[in-house]
């Protein structure tokens, strides 16, 4: 009997033990999930793409709250795919014209090549690279893609056909006494130009056409079929940069460290003929220069944190035109805090890109001129060069790294000024974002928003509230002047107004949303009142009534998901309730609901209409819970408030299926709750799932997609950002287009204690 009881004994603690042990282990990867989750988001803006592969090992550590914060930031962020190319200094990228093959050169005076016919997975090719015995600065590829031009350190200029691999070491160029910092051919390929740190530009002409099969290097009349270089004179200082004009009669540009862009005629047969003034104005040198493919704009970034755009103007003409100027000293909110190396036109024209010293790449709208992205970088940026098909742009940093970038950007720049609002279209294709205009996006593919169309303005320069009906045809947008303009969105490439705006209260329109149905539009303004509208015919719509039970500003309304209810949060700190009749006629008024310390920013009804939900000026949510059938009851308080946020609740939003209540706050944060069960008897209380802060300023706004995969929010910042909800999503959209992974000496200096396991090998 004895030995039973003390076998049962030893049985009970050693199971003790191996809860224990349990416990332990998963007390263990819960600080590592939350250690790796911190440096992370730390990372996140430096180096996008490592930080995104540390989200997703914090994930699969421990699924804790800081770690699906820190993937869901990853998905909102740009898409990126990293390469390690060099243990130096990357100085110099270049793309062949069909989009195939990438070069990348530097410090470590070797050329690497990645075959890009799968942009998402570039494969490094096992091709020599021709011997320099000094950095290399400039790449460029000639216009048929069969050869590659290298400039070094050592003044040594080597043309080469990669293609043939070791068949072909190159042929080295002479001329420059010095550093060869810039490279160009002439678009049909007959010429090739280098900018040298002697002060020359030195501009090599073909001869006697390709060069036969299987002839020795250098044979030819010249090295590599080039003739001897011509010095083309006008500086004894440093030539940083050189570009050939691609339309039009031939121009060739070079930018030195005198702070001006020499032009000269290269359309002749008897050599450049320099035009008679350079185009002038940097305070700096000129590091980088890039023409519009079309040939009439040429783009200079300088030392002096600008960038420049000129009309190119004509051989033989006066005094060259006034540039348009994008930043500079000193230094502007949105622009480079430090020197311009490097700048580029897309293919199309449409996208102009500026990277510099401050670790950023800047990416503009090319005839606007405003700003469309940021992308950072871990070191300062050296080299661009946009995909031929215009759907993404490489960069060189000074970390040793090239990144494929894809584009547009995320988060959506574009919007001038602050986001107020967000809404997706019922079918979940589009997204409209209000700032002082409306932009619509194309975000079937949440990973890569497109815009469409374009922008919808108002009057006032300010568009406040959105809400789509619920067959997407009509877009509402509230302004500032108590009016609401109703959209047709049925071709939204070609978005138009309907009728005349409608008078929607006095001052700001707050919050304007459509009924369930469709048929009802209502306002709230700080006019005190909630205005009505019949939108069963939305060309044609009318005033259906007016509800004056509010005592101060209508901040937020909501219609309840069956269209029976309608609830309004005011500055008063309070949440009124009506009901509509089933049969149409004016609300009834049916409750105010009292409780929060402070205005009442936001009202939400979650999906199954049992939850209202209020965001407040105290920092907290409020939430009741409608008892009786289908939710028909009086609301009664579903707990103490939630808290989380450190200032205004400024927006909520259900997930279509009702488990997370998504939170937009001034302090810049989305608060993520499970709400599953909320105040039902013996339900365990909500609590955060994740806090996110890749908003970029103040949360204004939050809305979930129809299928409730993606989170869109904004705010003070002018872009909206879109988050993947999934965890698996969020993961493969990491993964899909890595790069490289992440090497032992990184995972040794940011995961010390966990075992070598990159999580995208």
């Amino acid at each position: 009997m004895l030995l039973t009881v003390l076998a049962a004994l030893a049985g009970c603690l050693a199971a003790v033990a191996l809860v224990q042990r349990r416990d332990a282990e998963q007390q263990r990867r819960t600080a590592l999930s939350r250690l790796v989750a911190a440096r992370s988001e730390r990372l996140r803006g430096s180096d996008v793409a490592l930080a995104a592969q540390l989200s997703l090992v914090a994930y699969r550590t421990a699924p804790t709250a800081e770690a699906r914060a820190a993937l869901a930031d990853a998905s909102a962020t740009p898409s990126v795919t990293r390469l390690l190319a060099f243990r130096g200094v990357v100085q110099a990228v270049a793309l062949s014209p069909d989009g195939r093959t990438l070069a990348a050169a530097g410090l470590d005076r070797t050329v690497a090549l990645w075959d890009l016919r799968d942009v998402a997975r570039p494969r490094r090719l096992d091709v020599p690279s021709p011997p320099f015995a000094d950095t290399v600065y400039a790449l460029a590829f000639s216009p048929d893609g069969g050869r590659l031009a290298a400039g070094a350190g050592d003044g040594t200029v080597r043309v080469w056909e990669p293609g043939r691999g070791a068949a072909a070491a190159g042929a080295v160029l002479p001329g420059p006494s010095s550093a060869v910092y810039g490279l160009a051919f002439t678009p049909d390929g007959a010429r090739l130009a280098a900018g040298s740190a002697d002060g020359g530009v030195y501009v090599w002409e073909r001869s006697g056409g390709a060069r036969p099969a299987g002839s020795p290097p250098g044979a030819g009349p010249g090295a590599g079929g080039f003739g001897p270089a011509v010095r083309l004179g006008g500086s004894d200082r440093p030539v940083h940069s050189v570009a050939f004009r691609p339309g039009g009669p031939a121009v060739l540009a070079a930018g030195g460290a005198d702070g001006a862009v020499r032009l000269w005629d290269a359309s002749g047969s008897g050599g450049p003929v320099p035009f008679a003034e350079p185009l002038a104005g940097a305070a700096g040198p000129v590091l980088g220069l890039a023409f519009s493919p079309d040939g009439r704009r040429l783009a200079a970034g300088s030392q002096d944190r600008s960038t420049r755009l000129w009309t190119v103007p004509d051989p033989g003409a006066g005094a060259p035109p006034a540039p348009d100027v994008i930043a500079g000293a000193p230094a502007a909110a949105d622009g480079p805090a430090s020197y311009v190396n490097t700048v580029a036109h897309s293919a199309d024209g449409r996208w102009l890109a500026t990277g510099s010293a401050d670790n950023q790449v800047r990416l503009y709208d090319a005839a606007a001129r405003t700003p469309l992205g940021v992308f950072p970088h871990p070191g300062p940026v050296t080299s661009l060069a946009f995909l031929t098909d215009g759907q993404g742009m490489v960069s060189g940093a000074a970390d040793g790294t090239v990144r494929i970038w894809r584009l547009p950007a995320r988060p959506l720049h574009g919007v001038q000024g602050t986001v107020n609002s967000v809404a997706y279209s019922p079918d979940g294709g589009l997204l409209a974002v209000a700032g002082r205009e409306v932009h619509l996006w194309d975000v079937r593919d949440p990973l890569l928003p497109r815009p469409v169309g374009r922008p919808l303005p108002h009057p006032t320069g300010y568009s406040g509230t959105l809400s789509f009906t619920p067959d997407g045809r009509t877009l509402a947008v509230g302004g500032r002047d108590g009016r609401v303009q109703l959209w047709d969105t049925s071709r939204p490439e070609r978005a138009a107004p309907r009728g005349e705006p409608l008078a929607g209260g006095t001052g700001t329109i707050q919050s304007a949303v459509f009924s369930p149905d469709g048929g009802t539009l209502a306002v709230g303004s700080e006019g005190r009142t909630v205005r009505l509208w019949d939108t069963r015919d939305p060309d044609r719509p009318r005033q259906a009534g007016e509800l004056t039970e509010p005592t101060n500003f209508v901040y937020a309304v909501a219609f309840s998901p069956d269209g029976r209810r309608l609830a309004a949060g005011t500055v008063d700190k309070q949440v009124l309730l009506w009901r509509l009749p089933e049969g149409g006629g004016a609300p009834r008024a049916e409750l105010v609901l009292k409780g929060p310390g402070s205005y009442v920013m936001s009202v939400a009804f979650s999906p199954d209409g049992r939850t209202l939900a209020a965001g407040t000026g105290d920092r907290d949510v409020w939430l009741w819970r409608f008892d009786g059938a289908a939710g028909g009851g009086r609301p009664v308080s579903a707990g103490p408030p939630l808290t989380g946020p450190a200032s205004y609740v400024y927006a909520l939003a259900f997930a279509p299926d009702g488990a997370t209540l998504a939170a937009a706050s001034t302090d810049g944060t989305v608060w993520l709750w499970d709400t599953t069960g909320a105040g039902r008897a013996g339900a365990r209380p909500p609590r955060a799932r994740a806090v996110l802060s890749g908003l970029g300023g103040k949360g204004y706004t939050v809305a979930y997609s129809p299928d409730g995969r993606s989170l869109a929010a904004g705010g003070s910042a002018a872009a909206a950002v879109v988050w993947s909800t999934g965890a698996e999503d969020a993961a493969r959209h990491v993964c899909e287009r890595a790069g490289s992974p992440i090497t032992r000496a990184e995972w040794a200096s940011l995961l010390p204690g966990l075992p070598y396991a990159p999580p995208c090998p």
